[in-house]
């Protein structure tokens, strides 16, 4: 998981992202605390492909881990 910060959307979105790609990390974690999202992506064909976009009050799923799954609210506590 990687929380965006003032100055690190590059770093977080494009960088990294690429990087664990290229690692073959399985699923990559964005949450935007200013657009309140909790993004999910899977890597598929050596690719990440986003899975899910979740907004404030739904819940975020992991195709990875089978029954963890995050909501906004907890993120903030």
């Amino acid at each position: 998981m990687e929380v965006i910060s003032e100055g690190s959307w590059k770093r977080d979105r494009v960088e990294k992202k690429d990087l664990y790609e290229q690692h073959g990390v399985r699923e990559y974690w964005i949450i935007d605390p200013e657009a309140q999202t909790i993004e999910v992506f899977s890597l598929e064909r050596g690719a990440f492909k986003l899975t899910s976009k979740v907004d404030l009050g739904e819940t975020a799923s992991s195709k990875l881990l089978p029954g963890f799954a995050v909501t906004w609210s907890q993120l903030i506590l």
